[in-house]
């Protein structure tokens, strides 16, 4: 399952993954900016399991929630802008 919503002109990428043993789900999320001719973007991915796919997605959307409000924070408080997302890189979030 997926789902893609924008928050503070960024976008959030979530989809959700079944575990091997089949019983649980995780989920990714990603953070991507649109920079003109290309798109850049961060991969994180959740440490946690839900029950449900959906509960997945909604967890991997609330965290690129959360990441994003804490990087607009970090901006501020040195008197910067928000900077672009310029390399893939994959994080555990």
């Amino acid at each position: 399952m997926e789902a893609r919503q924008v928050y503070c002109g960024l976008w959030i990428d979530a989809r959700s993954y079944k575990l091997l043993d089949g019983s649980l789900w995780t989920a990714e999320y990603r953070i991507r900016e649109d920079n003109g001719p290309g798109t850049t973007g961060t991969v994180f991915i959740l440490r946690e399991s839900f029950k449900t796919s959906p509960s997945a997605i909604k967890a991997a959307i609330a965290a690129g929630r959360k990441r994003i409000d804490v990087r607009k924070i970090t901006d501020i408080k040195h008197g910067g802008l928000l900077k672009p997302l310029t390399r893939r890189r994959m994080r555990v979030a």
